[in-house]
């Protein structure tokens, strides 16, 4: 889970000096991740804009039976109120 607070601090003691590795003993997380964290913060200055992931669309098992399935519903939503 990312703690926003966490990691602004983290980019600001990194950028007034401090070390990773000091970074990692004083946050205790592992200094792979807050490399992570910077390099995914210098990307995001980079390029200047939050890249957004769309949500990938999945066909389902019932999509060769939707046709069927819709005109089944119709013909008992006559019959039921």
């Amino acid at each position: 889970m990312k703690d926003q607070v966490m990691e602004n601090s983290l980019i600001y003691q990194y950028n007034n000096g401090w070390s990773i590795r000091r970074l990692s003993v004083e946050y205790h997380i592992s200094r792979r991740r807050i490399s992570r964290i910077l390099n995914e913060h210098e990307r995001r200055r980079s390029e200047g804009v939050i890249a957004q992931v769309k949500p990938q669309v999945r066909k389902s098992k019932l999509d060769p039976y939707r046709d069927y399935i819709h005109e089944l519903l119709g013909q008992w939503k006559d019959k039921h109120p």
